[in-house]
């Protein structure tokens, strides 16, 4: 295969080749590097682009090519040897430097809408995330690359990276004080309580695996729909935490059934009384870990649809 002239190191070239031949691709020709759309770069700051592969045959394929952490190399590989149903498939030739490298990934194309509402889509989209968790439920050997979930972690999230920006916002910003300042102290209250609730459930093996960590709402762009079927993408926040994480931000308290009938039906041994606790335990994540840029998008552009989406993070933030 003939490389092209371009800045990327092997281990791209190592993945691409790697992926094509996962994908049974047939034999690789070359490839060209290409930008993703707009609305496909997402906010973490990792180098993405598309790989076009040309083929001997003279088609052609194309891929998504990631520089990322080990955490997420590590997750991608786990996911694409247990059989990638819910996931792109992926292939990185480094699976033990700690620096980020190239990970190559199925391409999904956009992202297809669904009807947010529709119940028959939430409740493929809960059994494709229980179907993730099972798989790697009690895993402890994954906590030698992944994050795990502690006292410190959980004072990360509903502190460090949210509330402390919160409380900088108020602090510097008059007009941010007087529409949201009242809400610090009850706000700081219940961090308090949703980090030592989750250290908590964080003991309990019951719920630990790998998690996403980032789902997103379902208007969110971290499932797609792929011909009916969901497909996650995008696990650079992962961590081994509770699985209830993944299931607060796209679900609601009313989804809860939902939520449990998948996960009982592939075998999570949880009551409806346990599940529902760790449930509402896990509910404040997702109003905590979006603060910083909601706040971010307030300060510079504080018009209805930002601060819709503040008191929205506050109000699931309060919530238990």
């Amino acid at each position: 295969m003939k490389q092209p002239n371009n800045n990327y190191d092997a281990a791209l070239f190592k993945s691409i080749l790697g992926l094509a031949n996962l994908l049974t691709f047939g034999d690789v020709a070359s490839y060209s590097l290409h930008a993703l759309n707009s609305n496909e770069q997402g906010f973490s700051g990792a180098k993405l682009c598309r790989a076009y592969v040309y083929l001997k045959d003279g088609e052609f394929k194309t891929m998504v090519l990631k520089k990322t952490e080990l955490k997420e190399r590590m997750a991608m590989h786990t996911l694409t040897v247990q059989g990638h149903k819910h996931t792109p498939a992926a292939y990185s030739s480094d699976l033990t430097s700690s620096e980020p490298n190239w990970i190559a990934m199925e391409d999904l194309a956009e992202q297809r809408s669904s009807i947010i509402n529709n119940i028959d889509w939430k409740s493929s989209v809960a059994s494709a995330i229980a179907e993730i968790h099972l798989n790697n439920l009690g895993n402890a050997c994954m906590s030698s690359w992944l994050p795990t979930a502690d006292k410190v972690y959980w004072t990360n999230i509903a502190s460090i990276i949210s509330l402390d920006h919160f409380e900088q916002a108020a602090s510097s910003n008059n007009a941010f004080f007087n529409e949201f300042g009242s809400y610090l102290p009850s706000l700081r209250r219940n961090a308090a309580r949703f980090i030592n609730d989750m250290t908590a459930l964080s003991a309990e093996k019951s719920c630990l695996t790998l998690t996403h960590g980032d789902i997103q709402s379902p208007s969110g762009d971290h499932v797609y729909n792929c011909s009916g079927v969901p497909y996650i993408i995008d696990f650079g926040f992962c961590s081994y935490a509770p699985f209830y994480i993944d299931l607060v931000s796209y679900f609601d308290f009313d989804d809860i059934d939902i939520c449990y009938a998948a996960f009982s039906s592939q075998g999570v041994h949880l009551s409806k009384t346990d599940f529902e606790y760790g449930f509402r335990a896990a509910f404040c994540y997702g109003g905590f870990l979006y603060f910083y840029p909601a706040i971010m998008n307030y300060l510079c552009k504080p018009n209805l649809a930002a601060r819709n989406r503040l008191n929205e993070l506050i109000a699931q933030a309060l919530l238990r």
